[in-house]
């Protein structure tokens, strides 16, 4: 039987899930892109575009500051408990 993590795998693109996984197993906290990438292991380049779907999307909400953007966890997106539900415990699964 296929474990959650490899539903997931199927579903999203690493990088997106990776994104997901770290910002809804955190919902209240904001992330720099930098801090973010740095947690996932990747270049901040290499989530740029996948930010810019999320936030087109609904799914991050972003806020600048100065020349920094912070992005976080969408308070409004239409399956924003299910996500917190579905990424509840995983961030640890995006380390190493």
């Amino acid at each position: 039987m296929n474990t959650r993590f490899e539903v997931l795998d199927a579903l999203f693109p690493k990088a997106r899930l990776n994104i997901l996984a770290v910002v809804y197993g955190q919902p209240g906290r904001e992330w720099f892109m930098r801090d973010l990438a740095q947690r996932i292991g990747v270049i901040p380049s290499t989530l740029q575009r996948e930010f810019g779907h999320l936030v087109a999307s609904g799914v991050l909400s972003s806020r600048r500051d100065g020349g920094r953007v912070y992005y976080q966890a969408a308070i409004s997106c239409p399956v924003y408990e299910e996500l917190i539900a579905l990424f509840a415990n995983s961030s640890n699964a995006t380390d190493g």
